[in-house]
């Protein structure tokens, strides 16, 4: 689990010509991972809730795919990420989608990042979980953020470590979880403000009121019953 992995996992699954890579969420995976990838970023502009042209500070940005979202919503984006092959794919993205103005990528460590005061929001989406010092990560954060600016997180729940396993032993890369408490906590021990938790739903669309109500319904019960271990975590707090 070292950082050298991390910055190798482009080239040690496919190259930068993979289609996932350059076509997320798009095409390269299966429909289902497509459609949740998508709730999820309608989730953070919902969560977000900025006016254009709002900087956005997108930490761990992967191949740009987030941040070209961002910037296609009107927002200044800043993305960044430990691996040059991820940055390298962003900016490609960001050209095709003809957002390079408004993107502005770096190689840099989510551990060990510090910008000045600049930023409305920070966007830290399944990002997380590949670091091994969440502290670290939500204190630059922290600092990055103008005051009263907002943080938007969604990372997998506690159990996502065990069940992804398999991918630390191919791959040498950080696999964790989180439970929605203990990130509360953190959050409110380094100084954000007004932390709150909200639970995804995924059952958008329902063949009849009763359907509806069964699944409301169960989906409050598996909330109270498992939401520490198995959920996605999403967290929205300000500085």
């Amino acid at each position: 689990m070292s950082k050298q992995d991390e910055i190798a996992y482009v080239q040690n699954t496919g190259g930068l010509e993979r289609v996932w890579l350059n076509e997320k969420p798009f095409r390269g995976a299966n429909p289902r991972e497509s459609a949740r990838l998508l709730r999820d970023f309608a989730a953070v502009i919902e969560l977000l809730d900025l006016p254009e042209g709002a900087r956005v500070l997108d930490v761990g940005c992967g191949p740009g795919w987030t941040s070209v979202f961002l910037a296609r919503m009107g927002y200044f984006v800043t993305g960044f990420d430990l691996a040059p092959d991820m940055i390298t794919l962003a900016e490609r993205r960001a050209a095709r989608e003809g957002v390079s103005e408004q993107c502005n990528f770096r190689v840099a460590d989510s551990e060990q990042f510090d910008f000045a005061e600049e930023f409305d929001a920070v966007v830290v989406y399944d990002t997380l979980h590949h670091t091994q010092n969440e502290q670290a990560v939500l204190e630059n954060c922290l600092r990055a953020l103008k005051l009263n600016g907002k943080l938007v997180l969604a990372e997998p729940g506690f159990l996502h470590g065990r069940r992804a396993q398999n991918v630390t032993a191919e791959l040498g890369v950080t696999e964790r979880g989180f439970a929605p408490r203990a990130l509360k906590q953190t959050l409110t021990r380094i100084g954000f403000q007004d932390v709150r938790h909200y639970v995804p739903t995924y059952r958008a669309f329902m063949d009849s009121p009763l359907a509806a109500l069964k699944t409301a319904l169960y989906d409050l019960a598996y909330y109270f019953a498992i939401a520490e271990t198995h959920l996605q975590v999403w967290l929205v707090a300000r500085k």
